[in-house]
Parts: structure tokens; sequence; C-alpha cells
């Protein structure tokens, strides 16, 4: 038997598994929701999906058939989404919000 190791090489992927589904988390801005701008996913497979979160929308998102595959089963990709908020302390987009929701100056 030959064993070899090989130091200091870490791998970065996007996901962490949980039984058989396949977990990520994806960066999402204030912006990019008001604005419906889509955010591309690539499962293990390579298969891409444009995903769209709208205000009121679940926190996650589940696509079939994208996680771990075994002879008896077939797990999924759940996509978490990670809001992106914008900073506090400035009085220009607190007037502004305020403004957009229907409030009084």
């Amino acid at each position: 038997m030959l064993i070899v190791t090989v130091g200091g090489y870490v791998e970065s992927v996007p996901w962490t598994i949980k039984g058989v589904d396949l977990h990520m988390g994806v960066r999402i801005s204030f912006y990019q929701i008001y604005m419906r701008e889509g955010v591309t996913v690539v499962s293990p497979w390579g298969n891409t999906f444009e995903l769209f979160l709208d205000f009121g929308d679940p926190a996650e998102v589940r696509i079939k058939g994208e996680g771990v595959r075994s002879k008896h089963k077939q797990g999924d990709l759940v996509v978490t989404w990670e809001i992106i908020y914008p900073p506090r302390g400035s009085l220009e987009l607190a007037s502004l919000l305020r403004y957009l929701q229907g409030g009084r100056w």
C-alpha cells in the first residue's frame, strides 16, 4: 500500500454536506433584491441556476437533485440567502428609505 500526503493543500468549495443535501450561502445586496438582479449558482455537477430573491421570499431555496448522489438517494442543493445590509448612520439613506416607503420628510 502506498499513502501519499500532500502538506498545506486546502481545497475550498462553497458547499457543506448535511446527509445527502449540499448547503451553500449566497450573498445578495438590498440593491440586487430591489432591482431583481439574479445571482448565478453553480452546482457541483456543473449545472448553473439563476436565482432571484424578492422581499418576503423564504430564507432558502432548494434545488432538487443537485446534491449528493448515491445508488439509493439523491440529495438537493440548499441555497441560503445572506443579505448584505447597507451600513447604518447615513441620514441621506434613512431619508430616502422613509420617502420610498411613503413617510413624510
